[in-house]
């Protein structure tokens, strides 16, 4: 089951949906961060298990977990910023 909205590895994308990919994801990684944030375990859990969703190919796509996962170890959605933590892409809390 697609998460969001985002497209599964087998699906192909929807004309004009492609450039979106990068966009979806980072705004999954904002409210996974938002969660785990909170002083809630259950929030926290369920930001845990978001990220766990969100790095998964065979569940959000395979250029979704390349996306999130970049984030998490990185800092950046983009491979040119890789570690430089300057960019507007970067979710700050992962």
């Amino acid at each position: 089951m697609p998460i969001a909205g985002l497209k599964t590895e087998g699906e192909s994308p929807k004309h004009g949906e492609d450039g979106n990919t990068v966009e979806k994801a980072l705004k999954a990684l904002n409210m996974a961060a938002s969660l785990i944030k909170k002083d809630r375990a259950d929030a926290q859990r369920l930001g845990m298990e978001s990220l766990v969703l969100l790095t998964d190919p065979s569940r959000a796509g395979m250029e979704t977990a390349k996306i999130a996962s970049r984030v998490v170890l990185l800092g950046s959605a983009n491979d040119d910023d890789v570690g430089m933590g300057n960019n507007e892409d970067d979710v700050d809390a992962l």
